[in-house]
């Protein structure tokens, strides 16, 4: 009986040892890290070394060994998954992605070389590792995940977020940000830097950022921006919605192939530019707002509450001044109507 309790105590144990964080560093103006799949944890840490605690997860991660090196002259921890196919869990339903190739060094991503790796919801290696990366202010860092979950939280220094199928999600940070993501949503608050994102899918939701260049490209999903301040607005989905509420930008440019737009634009805006193949348009402006209007639709109405002197009108186009004309905003869609509220 005593033994029966000792062995069970030990199949209880061996998991949490299993699961004990490891820690690495790395040192230099500028860090990569790679982890093929895991939840990633982006902090701000002291002194000048970038510190990684390492959590391995799963029955088969004692198979997974963690390197680091220079790669290009660039100190680079990456974590090794000997496998041909790695299971990964998520509560977005059936998943596969059966066309990653992984170098033998633990590098992935653009290029062709390095064997086959696939990832799916269904079988495959029980593997993924953790990572909590204390990043010092002003290290850059270059994150690759292929599936997971990324998050950076309070960090003052540059980062590139490159992920195949993971969401990302910023707090605070302040420093230029880069998201390269081919799936998953990015959410986006408090944050300070220029931020270019760029999507194949998944919706995008920033609130109350500042941001000097702000870029947002995605191919299919919806698009949130909140409270934004930023010198000039470029958004450009393929397909999805695009809101932009209590926005202060001097140009705000919105291209959209299919899905309504609705826009408040701030009395510094001077340049707007608002293009959607398929779906209604609305602009809430400040009753002060003066610009040279040019509105165009393939199919619907064009209808304003502020008066605008008319210099031109066609089957369903429109040219005229608001004001004094000191902006310049211009407005096409194929099919939708275009809209001119007080915002």
């Amino acid at each position: 009986m005593l033994r029966l309790r000792y062995l069970a105590a030990i199949a209880i144990a061996a998991p949490l040892v299993a699961q004990t964080p490891e820690r690495h560093t790395l040192r230099g103006d500028r860090v990569a890290i790679y982890d093929l799949v895991g939840e990633v944890r982006v902090v701000e840490g002291s002194g000048r070394d970038v510190v990684v605690e390492v959590a391995r997860r799963g029955a088969d991660a004692s198979q997974l060994r963690v390197e680091t090196g220079d790669i290009g002259g660039v100190p680079t921890l990456r974590v090794i998954f000997p496998f041909d196919r790695v299971q990964y869990r998520t509560d977005r339903g059936s998943f596969n992605m059966s066309d990653l190739r992984v170098r033998d060094d633990g590098t992935f991503g653009h290029g062709r070389t390095g064997r086959r790796v696939a990832i799916s919801s269904r079988s495959g290696a029980d593997a993924s590792a953790d990572l909590i990366v204390r990043l010092p202010a002003g290290t850059a860092l270059d994150l690759r995940v292929a599936a997971g979950h990324v998050s950076a939280e309070g960090t003052r220094s540059d980062l590139l977020l490159d992920v195949i199928a993971a969401g990302v999600t910023l707090k605070g940070t302040r420093g230029d940000v880069r998201v390269d993501a081919a799936s998953g949503g990015v959410e986006v608050q408090d944050t300070e830097g220029n931020l270019d994102i760029d999507t194949g899918s998944g919706s995008i939701e920033l609130l109350r950022v500042r941001s000097p260049d702000l870029r947002v490209d995605t191919g299919s999903g919806s698009v949130l921006c909140e409270n934004v301040t930023a010198d000039e607005i470029n958004i450009d989905t393929g397909s999805g919605s695009v809101e932009v509420v209590a926005a202060t930008a001097r140009t705000v440019r919105v291209d959209v192939g299919s899905g309504s737009v609705d826009v408040a634009l701030s009395r510094e805006a001077k340049d707007v530019y608002v293009d959607t193949g398929s779906g209604s348009v609305t602009l809430r402006v400040p009753e002060s707002i003066g610009a040279d209007v040019d509105f165009s639709t393939g199919s619907g109405d064009i209808d304003s509450d502020l008066p605008i002197t008319i210099q031109g009108r066609g089957r369903g186009s429109l040219k005229g001044r608001i004001g004094d004309g000191a902006a310049h905003i211009t407005v096409s869609t194929g099919s939708g109507g275009i809209r001119i509220r007080r915002g």
